[in-house]
């Protein structure tokens, strides 16, 4: 029996400047096919599930690059990757350079806070905008400060966009600490000594010691998002340079491996609502 293939990735933030550097290690086996992945952290369940699963019945190897979602879409551009990964949909200028995106899911920005903190409940999104950028520490009963994502990222875009901060604006800084990862975000509100601290990440990025709250009044869950009730949601994208047919053989077929029956099943069972299952 071949012995089970795990995707392998390395994170690490770079102090001073929020970048992420990474490194990827080779798999066990010699003259396989690989796949090059980079890109969204959000997309990190989905793509880890996804690669796993494809690499059980396949003589390839997959590297995951979780960069964020600007890293990703620079990637596929640059041609370091086989396949960027956003947590977004492509802006005009990405795609007039000619790249391509694909949603392959739909995935929740869940506003979270400590387990701990019983006050805050429900927040609006100007609330939300009153503590990012105006810096009100009082914006939000339960509510002192707040973590987010660095610029750049996916998920920032997605809660920028609904909650009315523009792409330009910068957060404030007395309030608002930023972080490279929606792992380091959930560990800041969670690790808060006073539980009173708010933050946002991937609905699949919640994690023991923090909980989802309302957003204008509705949690996060695949019905609220696939009816549209819930208005903090955005796409995982593939990012392709010159669209599907300029894939390698290998990463086509990982490609066709994610619209199939199983591929839409790992999607789910990741947390994540696969496009067949929103599009219904």
């Amino acid at each position: 029996m071949k012995a089970k293939k795990r995707i392998a990735f390395f994170v690490a933030a770079l102090a001073m400047t929020a970048a992420i550097a990474v490194s990827s290690v080779a798999f066990t086996g010699c003259g396989e096919p690989t796949i090059v992945l980079n890109g969204s952290t959000s997309m990190e369940k989905v793509i880890t599930a996804l690669a796993e699963a494809y690499m059980e019945d396949h003589d390839v190897r997959i590297t995951y690059a979780a960069t964020g979602s600007g890293a990703g879409v620079t990637a596929a551009q640059n041609g370091t990757a086989d396949i960027g990964l956003a947590s977004r949909d492509l802006t005009e200028e990405e795609e007039a350079t000619g790249l391509v995106g694909e949603a392959i899911a739909v995935d929740a920005v869940a506003i979270i806070v400590a387990e701990e903190n019983t006050t805050t409940t429900n927040v609006t999104a100007a609330q939300l905008k009153d503590i990012y950028f105006n810096g009100n520490e009082n914006a939000i009963e339960g509510i002192e400060s707040a973590a987010g994502r660095e610029a750049g990222s996916g998920t920032r875009e997605c809660f920028d966009d609904k909650v009315g901060i523009d792409k330009e604006d910068k957060y404030n800084a007395e309030t608002v600490s930023e972080f490279g990862s929606n792992g380091e975000v959930a560990t800041s509100v969670d690790t808060d000594v006073k539980h009173t601290k708010i933050g946002y990440v991937s609905l699949s990025s919640v994690i023991e010691g923090t909980k989802a709250i309302q957003f204008e009044g509705v949690l996060p869950s695949t019905e609220t998002i696939a009816d549209n009730t819930y208005k903090l949601w955005r796409n995982f994208t593939l990012v392709m340079n010159g669209g599907v047919e300029k894939l390698s053989e290998a990463a086509k077929g990982f490609y066709d491996f994610i619209s199939t029956d199983e591929g839409q099943k790992i999607i789910e069972e990741a947390g994540a609502i696969p496009m067949s299952e929103f599009e219904k």
